[in-house]
């Protein structure tokens, strides 16, 4: 499976509840514990893939 197959798999489980908190809490989304918790899930989850594709390529 390609790696952007790995990372939309990986990251779409929290697109509804960041996008959600962003459409309907524009003023307050960025002080919800879930939306930094879910988007550091993703940061560490391309990073990992990242890590992977520079082992491959290295």
């Amino acid at each position: 499976m390609p790696v952007t197959s790995v990372m939309g798999v990986v990251t779409s489980q929290y697109f509804d509840y960041i996008w959600d908190e962003i459409e309907n809490n524009p003023d307050t989304f960025d002080s919800d514990i879930y939306v930094a918790y879910y988007t550091a899930q993703c940061v560490r989850n391309t990073a990992k893939c990242n890590h992977g594709l520079y082992d491959y390529i290295m």
